[in-house]
């Protein structure tokens, strides 16, 4: 069965969605990574939300953060996650792919800065994004700090760091 991707604002979202979504960042980060900390941030209003669908199932989440939101000169993504039950079917590439496209066309003089957990540093850099600082813990949880640029080279991105 394909997956039915879908872009939209906070105020856009269906009850139903929106419920997915917060039960999906919950099963996942919260109880599966246990990782106590505050995921309604206050910046899920102003994003952008993409979801996965199949059937009628979230299967994969992304949210989007314009300028300044997260980072004071970049534009962001965050809380990427696949459900369980569709893990191992590449849909988190799929789903960056789509962000990373959406964001480019929307924000073409940004670079796109992420926090990444670790241990997943391998598949961002598989869509483009390099390292561009230290590891340190987040929550509890290795992350490092990466950025997809399509005007500057890695070179040039650690410099900046």
């Amino acid at each position: 069965m394909a997956i039915k991707y879908t872009l939209k604002s906070f105020s856009d979202l269906t009850p139903q969605e929106l419920y997915d979504v917060l039960k999906l960042r919950q099963d996942v980060f919260i109880i599966e990574q246990d990782c106590i900390y505050p995921d309604c941030d206050n910046f899920d209003q102003e994003g952008m939300h993409l979801m996965g669908y199949e059937n009628d199932q979230i299967a994969t989440y992304l949210r989007i953060l314009g300028p300044g939101m997260t980072y004071k000169k970049y534009v962001s993504l965050g809380r990427v996650i696949t459900a369980p039950d569709f893990r191992k079917r590449g849909l988190s590439y799929t789903l960056i792919q789509i962000a990373i496209d959406y964001l480019q066309q929307k924000y073409p003089s940004y670079e796109i800065k992420i926090s990444a957990q670790s241990h997943l540093e391998k598949m961002y850099e598989a869509k483009g994004f390099k390292k561009c600082g230290n590891p340190y813990l987040e929550d509890g949880i290795p992350h490092i700090p990466m950025v997809f640029s399509a005007f500057r080279s890695s070179a040039e991105i650690q410099s900046d760091s």
